[in-house]
């Protein structure tokens, strides 16, 4: 049975977090980051933004999630003469440096509450992004 409790707080303090990984949600309005790793239950206050998710009620290396990093970003106005007239009715554009931008302030964030375990235990990173998009991205 996996039991999942929510905490909130402002006041992130966590140690003792190992096999951590980083949950990146691209979507059309904003960038989500979490922060996910296996963690020693005894080592938390319970004061953080987080849900942490226990198997058969044992608080022994535990999953835990941080829920606390989220930037949205504004795109910016598309001028109307970057259009023709082929794809007018059928095509919305984003700004790739926006969500570069927004991306890079979520990973600030959770560096800024984490930045000793991501260090010594970050092992993967994962991205999803909207449906039915793509990013083109030229430089030069």
């Amino acid at each position: 049975m996996l039991v999942i409790e929510a905490k909130y707080s402002a006041n992130i303090k966590m140690i003792g977090i190992k096999d951590a990984s980083l949950g990146v949600d691209i979507g059309t309005t904003s960038t989500k980051l979490v922060v996910a790793g296996i963690k020693n239950l005894n080592q938390c206050d319970g004061s953080s933004n987080s849900a942490v998710a226990q198997r058969d009620g044992t608080a022994q290396n535990s999953i835990f999630i941080d829920f606390n990093a989220e930037q949205k970003y504004q795109q910016p106005k598309i001028s109307e003469d970057s259009f023709t007239s082929e794809n007018l009715d059928t095509r919305n554009e984003q700004c790739p440096q926006s969500i570069i931008s927004a991306l890079a302030s979520c990973i600030d964030k959770a560096m800024a509450n984490y930045s000793n375990q991501l260090k010594d235990s970050l092992q993967k990173i994962s991205i999803c992004g909207q449906m039915h998009g793509v990013i083109l991205w030229c430089r030069g």
